[in-house]
């Protein structure tokens, strides 16, 4: 294959491993979806609660996005919104005892659905495919750069 067609390919299998993985995701536990999920993992990355503008920049989506997931997962005892003390305006994401419990007690499945998920894979492939996404998300990054600066087709 050529290294173009190669590009290609990967582009289009982005689209299809996130629809597929989702789908997989939220067939694995009826009790939260994985964006649902990719909140609570991302909101963990946190010393103190963050903000939900903190954690939009992180998850790479809108404020009004994680909102309403955030406003589904305080329905299910997951996580509190809490008005942040220096600044009204700011509501937190407080993760619950029992979304701390929930997922402790799934560990173990998660860990069994990554190592399928990578099954076959040698560590060499694995990095390799590590640096790929780092790489990828750096030209993101600089992609989203220039079309702020006004970049379009």
């Amino acid at each position: 294959m050529k290294q173009e067609n190669e590009k290609k390919f990967i582009f289009g299998s982005l689209f299809v491993l996130a629809n597929r993985l989702q789908l997989a995701g939220d067939q694995f536990d009826p009790q939260i979806t994985m964006k649902q999920w990719y909140l609570v993992a991302m909101a963990s990355q946190f010393r103190e609660p963050p903000t939900l503008s903190a954690l939009a920049e992180l998850m790479g989506c809108t404020r009004q996005n994680v909102k309403k997931l955030a406003v589904l997962l305080e329905k299910k005892s997951f996580l509190e919104l809490r008005r942040d003390g220096h600044d009204a305006r700011a509501l937190r994401v407080v993760m619950t005892p029992h979304c701390y419990a929930y997922f402790k007690g799934r560990e173990t499945a998660e860990d069994e659905l990554l190592e399928m998920l990578y099954a076959g894979m040698r560590r060499e492939e694995i990095a390799a495919l590590h640096l790929g996404m780092r790489r990828l998300t750096e030209n993101l990054e600089k992609i989203e750069a220039r079309v702020q600066e006004g970049f379009k087709a």
